[in-house]
């Protein structure tokens, strides 16, 4: 039987914390790209296609609905366990 360590290593308070936080922003970052790409589109798009209420907008709204809440992109995301992804 391996020999127990007496003490458990000393964790910094808020490392985890830290973690996640960092996690959140490397994931928010690209999608911040998309959402300004996205904006640009549908200005360039406005040109070709002045009804804001076209198919191609709808698309572009939901699409951006989704950059917004992420937790949304992924069906099921309470209550389906991430291995199943």
């Amino acid at each position: 039987m391996p020999a127990r360590m007496d003490s458990e290593p000393a964790h910094e308070p808020g490392l985890i914390e830290t973690l996640a936080a960092g996690v959140a922003h490397e994931v928010r970052n690209p999608l911040s790209l998309v959402q300004i790409n996205l904006n640009i589109l549908e200005q360039e798009l406005l040109e070709c296609v002045p009804d804001r209420d076209a198919h191609v907008f709808k698309v572009l709204r939901n699409i951006a609905g989704e950059i917004e809440h992420p937790e949304l992109l992924r069906p099921h995301a309470s209550t389906t366990p991430l291995e199943e992804y």
